[in-house]
């Protein structure tokens, strides 16, 4: 269970980055709400480790926020953006940064 809220900071973090190189205009709203998860994943993560909580309220909290509502619903929200737009050097946007289609 640690390691999986360990990864979070670390997703959020890469993709702050590239949302910052492709000049996302709402940045700011989209790292407050990294801000928040990573906030509630700290004190769950601590919770668990006092064993006031437990692992499936964590990975719950994966699950539901971090994945079906932030990384499913407002992720999406940029990747137009990233296909559009071109990243500061003037090179087109990273392959690994385009969404796939199917």
């Amino acid at each position: 269970m640690d390691e999986l809220l360990i990864r979070i900071p670390h997703h959020f973090k890469h993709e702050e980055k590239m949302l910052k190189e492709i000049r996302f205009p709402p940045i700011r709203a989209h790292c407050l709400s990294h801000s928040r998860l990573l906030e509630r994943a700290d004190k769950l993560a601590a919770q668990l480790r006092d064993r006031q909580t437990t692992s499936g309220t964590v990975l719950g909290f994966v699950v539901h926020d971090v994945v079906a509502r932030h990384i499913v619903l407002e992720d999406r929200e940029f990747f137009p953006w990233m296909q559009r737009h071109k990243a500061d050097n003037g090179r087109a946007v990273p392959s690994r940064f385009r969404r796939k289609t199917p």
